[in-house]
């Protein structure tokens, strides 16, 4: 299965997804609070664009505006 294949929309990765990649890169187990961790800490440092939704399991990805609040 094609990497974007198992994307749904190209700007939300599920925490699933990232800890199975993360696995896979770093040869140890990872679990989904470890990948939002990652995540989280990324974001804080400035080092990523985005938000986390802990109901949804999902990180999604933004250029501007991470945090818009919906109307």
């Amino acid at each position: 299965m094609s990497a974007h294949a198992m994307l749904s929309h190209p700007t939300n990765i599920k925490l699933a997804t990232l800890a199975g990649v993360l696995h896979v890169a770093s040869q140890d187990e990872c679990s989904e609070d470890e990948a939002e961790c990652i995540v989280a800490t990324l974001i804080a440092r400035s080092l990523m664009k985005g938000c986390i939704s802990s109901q949804h399991a999902t990180i999604v990805l933004r250029k501007e505006d991470p945090f818009r609040q919906k109307s």
